[in-house]
């Protein structure tokens, strides 16, 4: 395995603070869901939730949403929101929030990611971004709403939820969904479970009142600390300045998806130029081993990185994620710190002097 020197004259740092990592391009069964809903119509608005849990960046480009059944597809009667082939969902952020107003309600759509919450108005037209079909139209009694990442829909499902009146033909191709939740004449139900995002059991949805419904944001009794991450990017080599929200040996977890080299232990090769320091308070001091018995970190605890772009170090630049080129998405597991701090701790920073925080 070949390994890369470091040869830098000047460098900037780029400060990056973030919870949890993983990366890719992903199309498979769960990586979106559907984790919220308001079915309640008329005059008030009816809304979906979809919550991005697979650990990378999923390319969601021709993805359709419905709640057409399975066995009546390829049809529109009952509605389709299908996402344009634009740039901008190729790589949609772990831990992203989609909200989509279904029966044509007008708004400002919110097409900034950068806060990981997609708003979608249907009424308010944007042929960048999406399209619809039909007449989407959620019922209150019994309906259904389905996730495809294309429109062949025998092998493109990725999640489906039901309520009221079950029928087996109605789950697309794949996908486990046995018994619909409950329904009543005022359907509005929350994914509640608490340890981890697999919604295919009715008994893990909760109904929710009118106007306690959190569209576009965490539900309640839902532990979303694992879906906060940091995605790496760039087209060169570079310095990064990073922190972990959590303490422990946890070093390797955290960088996986990078290439790390020059250690004793838990890098990807041990020769060639280390990459992963600390500060002493006095000059940087190399991290030898980020094996999950090796070097700890304090929550909070700053070191830096010399990031690679090929992230596999085998000269393919046609590849992506941790086996191939940026991006990546970096996340730990664990419970985040968080409190106050003060800067400086005491006295105050010289002109042209610079203090860690």
């Amino acid at each position: 395995m070949m390994t890369r020197l470091i040869r830098i004259a000047v460098f900037v740092l780029i400060f990056t603070t973030f919870c949890l990592v993983q990366i890719g391009r992903a199309q498979s069964a769960n990586d979106v869901i559907v984790n919220e809903f308001d079915a309640y119509c008329c005059p008030r608005d009816q809304w979906i939730e979809l919550l991005v849990v697979n650990p990378s960046t999923v390319d969601m480009r021709g993805w359709i949403i419905t709640d057409m059944e399975y066995d009546e597809l390829p049809g529109s009667s009952e509605g389709l929101i299908t996402l344009s082939n634009d740039d901008f969902w190729s790589a949609i952020p772990f831990g992203t929030y989609i909200l989509i107003y279904v029966h044509g309600q007008t708004g400002t759509n919110d097409f900034d990611v950068s806060d990981k919450t997609i708003v979608i108005y249907t009424g308010t037209a944007n042929a960048t971004y999406y399209s619809k079909t039909g007449n989407h139209i959620l019922s209150s009694s019994t309906d259904n709403i389905s996730i495809y990442s294309g429109d062949t829909y025998s092998s493109d499902g990725i999640d489906h939820i039901g309520w009221g009146g079950y029928e087996a033909a109605e789950v697309p191709n794949g996908l486990t969904w046995s018994t619909n939740i409950s329904g009543s004449s005022t359907d509005r139900f929350y994914f509640s479970d608490g340890s981890n995002f697999d919604n295919d059991d009715k008994d893990d949805w909760t109904s929710f009142t009118d106007g306690n419904g959190t569209p576009g944001a965490v539900n309640t009794d839902q532990d979303d600390s694992s879906l906060l991450g940091v995605t790496i990017s760039g087209s060169s080599d570079h310095f990064r300045m990073m922190s972990s929200p959590v303490a422990g040996q946890i070093y390797g977890d955290l960088l996986s998806e990078l290439w790390t080299q020059g250690m004793t232990a838990g890098g990807d090769v041990t020769s060639g130029s280390n990459n992963v320091w600390t500060y002493s308070g006095s000059g940087w001091t190399d991290v030898t081993d980020i094996s999950g018995s090796g070097t700890s970190l304090t929550a909070g605890q700053g070191f830096l990185v010399y990031v690679y772009v090929d992230t596999d170090n085998d000269g393919n630049t046609d590849d992506s994620g941790a086996n191939g080129y940026l991006p990546v998405t970096l996340s730990v597991s664990g419970t985040e710190n968080s409190g106050d701090v003060t800067v400086p701790s005491s006295g105050s920073i010289d002109a042209d002097a610079w203090e860690f925080a």
